[in-house]
């Protein structure tokens, strides 16, 4: 299977705050910075993480225990699948460009729809901007754009999306945010003739991804986190440019 390999150059971490005079957009800026304030004060869980011996994954026994990537960290390792099945390797190393990195819980989450569709404001520009934009789903591979409900397929066609599938759920446990479903929770999604979850991270492993968003920068570090437990709770077109802005002067 073909393999495509994207590098990351670790270095010292370093942020440089963007200074402007439009009261507008330092507004925007404090909430970004207060979202990766949050990350980092976030108590850490006292339990410890499940960890599946066989895969080598670390899987948390619920959203809330979850640990995210901290900012200041470098980007770790990991793989995902194209939406043809092939894989695709992040590792440590350098790049050419910055990345946002956007995980949803997949195509049958409504509110994960209304994010993508949002988004289709800013991912243009981001990219135009000198940064590549991706997304990480649960499903498998083959059903990465047309699981996608309503007219979200059509809407963010032609706008630059990037979606790959984190089925083997290995890109959720390196970045932290990897938990298990209650048993009730997980028949019920699996159960639903609306969700098409076979092959994906819920039927392999029986988890889902926190939905995040992690800036990382051209040296390979962790710039920007954002991880609530809460799967209604997204950042909104504003604060990740703002975010963004921040690490493109990098």
């Amino acid at each position: 299977m073909k393999t495509k390999v994207f590098f990351f150059l670790l270095v010292p971490f370093t942020l440089i705050a963007c200074n402007t005079a439009d009261t507008t957009q330092s507004a925007v800026q404090t909430k970004a910075t207060e979202a990766v304030e949050t990350v980092k004060t976030a108590t850490a869980p006292a339990d410890v993480a499940t960890s599946a011996a066989a895969t080598g994954l670390t899987i948390y026994a619920s959203a809330e225990e979850t640990q995210p990537i901290q900012p200041g960290t470098p980007m770790p390792a990991f793989t995902v699948q194209d939406v043809e099945g092939e894989t695709v390797s992040f590792d440590a190393g350098a790049r050419e460009k910055p990345i946002m990195i956007v995980t949803y819980r997949g195509g049958w989450c409504p509110y994960c729809n209304t994010h993508l569709k949002e988004m289709r404001e800013i991912v243009p520009e981001l990219q135009a901007k000198g940064m590549d934009v991706y997304f990480f789903s649960g499903d498998r591979a083959e059903i990465l754009y047309s699981g996608l409900k309503g007219d979200t397929e059509s809407v963010i066609s032609g706008q630059g999306y990037t979606i790959y599938s984190d089925a083997n759920t290995e890109a959720a446990s390196a970045l932290g945010i990897a938990f298990k479903l209650p048993e009730k929770q997980l028949a019920r999604i699996i159960d639903s003739p609306r969700h098409d979850t076979a092959g994906g991270s819920i039927a392999e492993h029986g988890a889902l991804s926190v939905p995040s968003v992690f800036l990382i920068s051209k040296a390979g570090n962790v710039e920007f986190a954002h991880s609530d437990p809460d799967y209604k709770v997204r950042l909104s077109n504003d604060e990740l440019m703002a975010a963004a802005t921040q690490v493109l002067e990098l």
